[in-house]
C-alpha cells in the first residue's frame, strides 16, 4: 500500500518513512491518539506498519496522508501562452504563478467530481515562440482518478485519447492591451482588430485564483486561434489533434449567460436615468466610494419590507439602483479607487 504525504512524496506503508519522522517516539505519532497502548510500534500485538496495510484509509487519515495505490495517474495540458479565440493569452509569468494554484484542484465530467491534480509543471517548446516573442509554454498537470468501478469507462476513454481536452476556471487581476499597454480597459482598442497592421489582444497577468477544471467534448471546445510562428514561414491551421496544440476551452473566461438579463437591463436603465439627469455618462466617477456605500444602504432600507419598492425619483426599483451602485464600487475597486 502506498501513501502520499502533504509534500507530494509517495511513501510505502511498510517503509521507515511512514513513521520515520517520529524516530521511535510513538507518543508523538497520530496513531498513538487512536491507540494509547501503542508501544514501540506495536498495536495490539501487530506492528503499526502492518496495521496500516490492513487499515490503509484509516491510517492515511490519521497520519495526514492520502491512499494512492488505487489511483489511476495521467497527464493533461491545462493552458498555454498562445492567443485564444477571444484574443486573450496568459503571459509566461502568469502561467508560472498558477502552477501552485492548480495543485489539489478537482476535475469534473459534467457535474461529477472525478479527478484531482497532484502536480503541475511548466513545459517550454524552444522551437516555437508566441506572437509576443515568448517561448511557447504550457502547463502540464499530473492528475489522479480513483480506480473504482464507476470510473472504469472514464479511465478507458483517457487511455484511448477520447478524453484529453479540458477547460479551466480562473480569475486574473490584470489584462494588458497589446496596442497601448492599457490595463484599465479605457483605451477603446478592440481585441481581434488590427491597428496599423498590429493585432490587438489582451495579455492576462496577476492570477488571483484557480477554481476547477473539467473534461469537455471536442464539439464544446472553443478552438484556439493559432498565432504566427516567429521562426516559421507558414501559419499553422488550428487542429486540436496535434500534440502541440492545446485548446483553451473557456479557460478563465466569464460566462455572460450566467447573469440574468434582468440584472443587466436594470443597471442599464439606472445608467440611462443618471445620464439624462446629469448629462454625462461618466458623471458617476466624480462620486467617492463611501458615498456609493451609503447610497446602497439607503436603498436597502427602502426595500426592507418590500423588495420591489420603487424609487420615487427614477421610477425604477430600488433593487436596480443597488445593483448599479454595486457595479460602480466593483469597478472602482478594480481601478484601485476603493
Amino acid at each position: 500500500m502506498k501513501f502520499r504525504n502533504k509534500a507530494g512524496e509517495i511513501i510505502n506503508a511498510n517503509s521507515y518513512k511512514f513513521c520515520g519522522r517520529f524516530d521511535g517516539r510513538c507518543h508523538e505519532c497520530p496513531l498513538f491518539n487512536k491507540f494509547p497502548k501503542l508501544i514501540n510500534g506495536i498495536i495490539n500485538g501487530e506492528k503499526c506498519t502492518e496495521w496500516a496495510l490492513s487499515h490503509p484509509h484509516e491510517a492515511a487519515r490519521l497520519m495526514g496522508y492520502e491512499v494512492v495505490e488505487d489511483d489511476y495517474t495521467f497527464t493533461i495540458k491545462l493552458c498555454d501562452n498562445k492567443i485564444d479565440k477571444d484574443f486573450e493569452r496568459f503571459s509566461s509569468d502568469c502561467l508560472e504563478q498558477m502552477i501552485e494554484m492548480f495543485v489539489g484542484k478537482h476535475g469534473y465530467v459534467g457535474e461529477n467530481q472525478v479527478a484531482k491534480i497532484v502536480s503541475v509543471q511548466a513545459v517550454e517548446n524552444g522551437d516555437n515562440h508566441t506572437i509576443s516573442g515568448e517561448r511557447y509554454t504550457w502547463l502540464e498537470a499530473k492528475a489522479t482518478i480513483p480506480r473504482i468501478k464507476e470510473n472504469e469507462k472514464l479511465i478507458e476513454q483517457i487511455e484511448q485519447g477520447e478524453k484529453k481536452d479540458v477547460s479551466i476556471g480562473c480569475s486574473v487581476k490584470t489584462r494588458t492591451c497589446s496596442i497601448c499597454g492599457d490595463t484599465e480597459g479605457k483605451c477603446g482598442h478592440i481585441p481581434g482588430r488590427e491597428y496599423d497592421g498590429k493585432l490587438c489582444y489582451m495579455t492576462l497577468d496577476d492570477p488571483q485564483e484557480v477554481y476547477e477544471w473539467a473534461f469537455v467534448k471536442k464539439a464544446e471546445m472553443r478552438q484556439e486561434m493559432r498565432e504566427p510562428q516567429l521562426n516559421a514561414g507558414d501559419k499553422e491551421e488550428a487542429n486540436m489533434d496535434k500534440p502541440d496544440q492545446q485548446a483553451k476551452a473557456d479557460q478563465g473566461k466569464p460566462h455572460p449567460s450566467y447573469c440574468p438579463v434582468e440584472l443587466i437591463k436594470g443597471v442599464v436603465a439606472v445608467r440611462e436615468h443618471g445620464t439624462a439627469k446629469y448629462g454625462d455618462p461618466e458623471n458617476w466617477r466624480k462620486v467617492s466610494a463611501d458615498r456609493y456605500h451609503e447610497a446602497i444602504l439607503r436603498h436597502v432600507l427602502e426595500i426592507w419590507e418590500d423588495p420591489f419598492a420603487v424609487d420615487p425619483d427614477s421610477g425604477l426599483y430600488h433593487l436596480q439602483h443597488i445593483a448599479t451602485n454595486i457595479s460602480f464600487l466593483l469597478k472602482m475597486r478594480r481601478e484601485g479607487k476603493a
